[in-house]
């Protein structure tokens, strides 16, 4: 259980409990599906929004899950968490058969001030998560815990996300297929006259007939692929261009994130010189990736590569990421980083470059770290230039 790696970092850390507030991890913590990779999204936007669900995790004993009795429903479908806390709701309900959920308080943020306390969290370390919550809040909790030290929380969930369970694994590596099928078909309808909204629905339509949702959807044609995050226009592919895909897909909250590049007819000598620096680099950090590798080490070996070939001024925020509940979590690939590779670890290893007003190119592979090095997930494509 997710639960558990929670109350690891806690005791790492030295933390008698977290509160979780954001969408994302009220889910990992409760099976809560606050996220917004579902078609309704209305515990997104009450996690996120309205202050409205909340989960508090302790060091040991019982979790507690704090929501609108609006979702009681759901909220027991759903949740692992047995101690499920209800707050009034606006939403008017019957109960012919019985079984209304029983009410602790009018409003959450009260419900969290009880729970607290009774668990004997009136003094110690608190984890909150600062950004996600409001400025009256966290001066209320100030107030009623007084010899509570509120720490930053964001540590305690990352170190925890960082390494997958195996049924996290399991809906990677799902999203990562469905992504690679759904891409199959959006590189299918590509010719000249192709809009990048064709292009791109195609893409939606596969994981929509797969029964999934996409993340990262960005697709580019011609002097659009060096736009980072462009969305798929009007613009119609011509002979000569290239197209840039960086696109994922969501199953169960976890996303995929794969990267390809298509050149409709002969690529220029600079596509070509620019991508054969980036599939290098790529393959270069992929073959570093293994159980004890610094990230910042993966970093300098794919910008060295890179500029080995003459780009000399190549940098990059990063060159990867993790994956998971987000599409871009720790352990990031950075200058500098120091993060230690583990087993378990999910990572987007790409190498991207951009030309404005020209194109853009990336290949982007997701990979699991294993005992001995790596799996590589997104096996269906190829990772070298792609030439129709």
């Amino acid at each position: 259980m997710s639960i558990n790696r929670v109350r690891e970092a806690l005791a790492k850390q030295g933390i008698d409990a977290v509160v979780a507030s954001f969408g994302e991890n009220i889910y990992y913590c409760s099976g809560l599906k606050t996220i917004p990779s579902v078609a309704n999204r209305g515990l997104f936007n009450q996690s996120r929004i309205s202050e409205a669900v909340f989960v508090v995790v302790p060091q040991s004993g019982e979790a507690t899950l704090i929501c609108s009795a609006g979702v009681a429903g759901v909220a027991e479908e759903q949740s692992h968490i047995k101690d499920i806390r209800f707050s009034g709701t606006g939403i008017y309900r019957e109960y012919p058969a019985g079984g209304r959920p029983s009410i602790y308080a009018s409003k959450a943020a009260d419900v969290l001030v009880g729970v607290l306390k009774e668990k004997g969290l009136s003094e110690g370390r608190v984890g909150i998560e600062f950004s996600s919550i409001s400025y009256s809040l966290g001066t209320r909790l100030t107030k009623e815990f007084p010899k509570v030290q509120f720490v930053d929380a964001k540590p305690v969930f990352t170190e925890a996300r960082m390494i997958k369970t195996p049924w996290e694994i399991a809906n990677i590596r799902n999203s990562v297929k469905a992504a690679e099928i759904a891409l199959s078909a959006a590189i299918d309808v590509i010719g000249e006259g192709t809009k990048e909204s064709d292009i791109l629905q195609a893409y939606k339509r596969s994981l929509i007939n797969q029964g999934l949702d996409w993340g990262t959807t960005s697709v580019g044609a011609g002097a659009n692929s060096a736009e980072t995050y462009n969305l798929g226009g009007s613009y119609a592919v011509k002979k000569g261009d290239v197209v840039r895909f960086d696109l994922g897909a969501i199953t169960n909250g976890y996303f995929s994130d794969i990267s390809r590049t298509v050149v409709l007819g002969r690529p220029s000598d600079t596509a070509r010189r620019v991508y054969d620096a980036i599939y290098e680099a790529e393959q270069t950090m992929l073959s570093m990736v293994k159980p004890g590798a610094l990230t910042g080490d993966i970093y300098e070996a794919g910008v060295s590569i890179v500029r080995k070939h003459g780009f000399l001024d190549y940098v990059r925020g990063n060159m990867g990421h993790g994956i998971g509940l987000v599409v871009h979590e720790e352990p990031d690939l950075v200058k500098g980083g120091q993060i230690v590779l583990e087993p378990g670890m999910v990572l987007a290893v790409e190498a991207p470059f951009y030309i404005t007003g020209e194109f853009g190119m990336n290949v982007e592979n997701n990979v699991i770290v294993t005992e001995k090095g790596y799996e590589l997930l997104d096996t269906s494509l190829p990772t070298q230039l792609m030439v129709l």
